[in-house]
């Protein structure tokens, strides 16, 4: 018997979501059906959303019985959970074309269009120096103001 890389255990196991509720994995199943029938219902009635889905035999995590409080804090959960975006590719694996111009190796070589110099040869260098309690003591200098 061969035995799964761990790595592939990890991630079958990581897809079982057992912390997940039967009512949220239902949720996730049938989101845009369930958002389809919700649209235009400024109030929903969640007691007899939940009165339905337990017709349906959907529990919470525990397998206690669902209520109207539930039913609703659920649904938003797996709303919020649909609505959230993927990662995105890491930008080495763009093509060319695609990438942005600041990750391409050329971006900053110096490379200008022809005829157009930089801004400044040597970027500017700033120096910082504390500041003593005297100087925020002092009174202005007449030629200051």
């Amino acid at each position: 018997m061969t035995r799964q890389p761990i790595f592939a255990r990890l991630a079958a196991s990581a897809r079982l979501k057992e912390n997940q509720s039967p009512l949220f994995r239902w949720f996730l199943q049938h989101h845009a059906e369930f958002a389809t029938a919700l649209a235009g219902i400024a109030r929903p009635s969640w007691k007899a959303i939940a009165e339905e889905l337990r017709a349906e035999g959907l529990t919470t995590k525990d397998g206690n019985p669902i209520d109207a409080r539930y039913a609703r804090v659920v649904w938003h959960r797996a709303s919020k959970a649909c609505q959230a975006k993927p990662p995105s590719p890491a930008p080495a694996t763009l093509p060319a074309a695609l990438m942005p111009a600041a990750t391409l190796p050329t971006a900053n070589l110096g490379m200008l269009p022809h005829g157009i110099e930089p801004a400044e040869k040597e970027p500017r260098r700033f120096t910082f120096q504390f500041a003593s309690a005297k100087d925020w003591t002092k009174e202005p200098n007449k030629g200051d103001e």
